[in-house]
């Protein structure tokens, strides 16, 4: 009895659907056959590979998202869990050759995608000697290595 396979390559992200079984695919990482109906070697039952920390992999759905976000551990499949996440569709596609940005607060509160690690905060006096407001919050050390 003849049933469909799937069979993906993580390193380059070539997926290859047909006829037969997995013995018969020689270049495979991840190779699952099925025979339960017509078409179902589908793309959601292979998974694709996310980057985390310290260059280790994690598998993720292959619809799924990866994500760079600015943690000690970067983990990186599936949801952003936060809005200062950036995701990204493609086969490790979370690299660290692509550098996460740096956020800063902005105006009430809002978050700033920056270039640069620096932030800051900043009163203005008006010539009329009233105060027209507070800046953006800085993560920055002085000389001395205050912050």
């Amino acid at each position: 009895m003849l049933s469909d396979s799937m069979s993906i390559n993580y390193y380059l992200l070539t997926v290859t659907q047909g006829c037969g079984n997995c013995s018969t695919i020689t270049d495979k990482t991840e190779c699952i056959t099925c025979n339960k109906g017509h078409y179902c070697n589908t793309e959601d039952k292979v998974y694709k590979h996310c980057w985390t920390d310290k260059n280790k992999i994690c598998k993720t759905k292959f619809n799924d998202a990866c994500y760079t976000w600015r943690t000690p551990t970067n983990e990186g499949c599936g949801k952003c869990p936060f809005h200062t996440c950036e995701e990204c569709k493609g086969h490790r596609c979370n690299i660290e050759t692509k550098p996460a940005p740096f956020y800063c607060f902005g105006f009430m509160g809002s978050f700033n995608k920056c270039n640069e690690s620096d932030c800051y905060i900043s009163k203005i006096e008006e010539k009329n000697g009233g105060y027209r407001g507070l800046g953006i919050i800085s993560y920055t050390r002085d000389s001395e290595g205050d912050w």
